[in-house]
């Protein structure tokens, strides 16, 4: 009798705590206090009992049957609600498991292969199936100017600190950008840019010159972030010069292993953070930003004559003055690590992508290579008027996407539609560019967005427009007011560095080599990480 008592009266508490509290807003912010006052609540029950029976079996056993009733309560009502024709995506198409539990999402993305989980549900569930909207017109509606969808919980990763990337408050971020955009301006880091090519050029001369293999991917890593460490704190990381890499890059790196099996849970990553900080990965992130805080922190302490990023960071933290010094600190801390992450591994995998391109489709190179040969390919405003180069590396970010598995939005309280088909309000989208950029196969009466989407085709960004149906699918720096304030600079590089090596070197496959790790070994860890690529440059007579 008492067993069933207490079993009952912990389900109805269960229940009502699933109804009451947890189906509304979000939660994943709190899910390490959660999780402790959980703890908490159950010793206090522990306690109770023991206190009105003393310490016997009695006790612990009513104890027990009263928390196993509130977890069965708690979970039985998240599960029925979940799988139930009353929630709000019952209509949508998916895997049940995937209803049920984004721990489900988190098994299937265990070894950093979020891109073929999404295009594998794309070819199983097409249409817009957390909700995966494969729709053309999917980015123009949730990122373009007119758009009433804001950033999702995925952005709040970077608090208690604040960046520009990562806030998700509008009016914050438009009067945060402004900031940004002076800072990333490409006339003032123009001489910098040249400096790291020439140390990147040399570096490549030396391997022609010898015939050796040239790892790519390390190489052109190596580049970004050495170049954004200069444009960002006025001095690189020294990885060009000594071709390793630099300890705290080499964290980072391996932190991303966390955004790869756990950014479509963000609260999983919240508990490790706030509980298991030494666990390897967790101390890799946090080591990671303290880097970058102390990065911030000794170009604060440094006076110099040149212009850089941090120069203008400073400048507006200086505004605040010292009453909102805390607001001050989060905002520095946090732009000082977006502008090193953000800046630097979206720019190295669409260098990889580029070159893998050109190792496999040779004839482009030297349709690219007939466009450079007679032009400074260090002057911004030439390169960014040929039409071949352009095409090349806008075909190789469309395909091969940096961001693959997208952005991810909510929709507005009063919902959004997509062609045809409403989406509720307050629903998690994702937008996946590997699906979006390529593939035809939709459900939608509608075309898709680009003619044989699946091909290398770099003439149609300029002499055959006809096969781009719908542009705004392509949206490597995002869209409307959330675009990339380094879209300019970053574009600027993978110019002036394609250029410049093309120029000087004929570039294919290691012997031994069909670029097929490429794509076999690539990871979805937030931004792709492409598989090894081993290319040979020989030097053009």
């Amino acid at each position: 009798m008492f067993f069933h008592s207490n079993f009952s009266n912990g389900s109805v508490v269960g229940l009502a705590v699933h109804l009451g509290i947890f189906i509304r807003g979000e939660w994943h912010m709190q899910a390490p206090k959660l999780l402790f006052s959980h703890l908490i609540l159950s010793l206090v029950t522990f306690g109770f009992n023991f206190r009105l029976s003393g310490f016997s079996s009695i006790a612990c056993s009513n104890a027990c049957t009263i928390l196993g009733g509130y977890v069965c309560g708690l979970f039985s009502s998240i599960l029925l609600y979940r799988l139930s024709p009353f929630h709000r995506l019952s209509k949508f198409p998916g895997p049940r498991l995937a209803r049920v539990s984004k721990l489900w999402h988190v098994w299937q993305c265990r070894d950093s292969r979020n891109h073929l989980v999404i295009e594998r549900l794309h070819e199983e569930y097409p249409g817009p199936s957390e909700l995966a909207v494969y729709h053309p017109d999917g980015l123009d509606i949730a990122l373009g100017l007119g758009t009433k969808c804001t950033k999702s919980d995925f952005f709040d990763m970077m608090l208690p600190n604040f960046s520009l990337v990562f806030t998700r408050d509008q009016a914050t971020h438009h009067a945060r950008r402004h900031v940004w955009t002076k800072a990333l301006t490409i006339m003032l880091y123009q001489n910098r840019i040249n400096r790291q090519i020439e140390v990147l050029r040399t570096q490549i001369r030396e391997s022609a010159v010898a015939c050796e293999e040239v790892v790519i991917n390390d190489v052109l890593y190596w580049f970004t972030f050495d170049a954004m460490g200069e444009f960002a704190f006025g001095e690189d990381f020294g990885m060009m010069r000594e071709k390793k890499w630099h300890f705290a890059i080499g964290m980072f790196r391996r932190a991303l292993s966390l955004l790869g099996m756990f950014s479509s849970a963000m609260w999983i990553i919240r508990i490790g953070f706030e509980l298991f900080p030494w666990a390897p990965r967790a101390r890799d992130w946090l080591s990671m930003e303290a880097f970058c805080h102390k990065q911030m922190d000794k170009r604060a302490s440094t006076k110099s004559s040149e212009i850089d990023v941090a120069s203008f960071f400073l400048e507006e933290a200086e505004k605040l003055g010292e009453s909102h010094s805390a607001t001050r600190d989060k905002w520095l801390k946090g732009d000082a690590t977006t502008v090193i992450v953000a800046g630097s591994d979206t720019t190295a995998p669409s260098f990889v992508s580029i070159f893998y391109c050109l190792a496999k489709y040779p004839l482009d190179a030297e349709k690219i290579y007939e466009e450079v040969k007679n032009v400074d390919t260090l002057d911004i405003a030439t390169v960014t008027a040929l039409p071949h180069l352009n095409g090349v590396i806008n075909e190789a970010m469309r395909l091969y996407p940096v961001l693959p598995t997208g952005i991810s939005r909510l929709t507005p309280p009063e919902g959004v539609m997509f062609g045809n088909t409403f989406v509720p309000g307050n629903t998690k989208l994702l937008l996946p560019a590997c699906v979006i950029s390529k593939h035809v196969n939709y459900s939608y009466a509608v075309e898709s967005a680009f003619v044989r989407g699946t091909e290398f085709i770099p003439e149609r960004w300029y002499s055959k427009p006809e096969m781009i149906k719908k542009k705004h699918a392509f949206a490597p720096f995002g869209l409307g007011r959330m675009t990339c304030a380094g879209n300019g600079l970053a574009m600027t590089q993978l110019r002036l560095v394609t250029a410049t090596l093309v120029k000087e070197f004929k570039i294919s496959f290691a012997p031994g080599e069909d670029g097929v790790p490429f794509l076999r070994d690539m990871r979805d860890q937030l931004t792709a990480q492409p598989g090894q690529l081993k290319l040979l440059f020989q030097e053009r007579t």
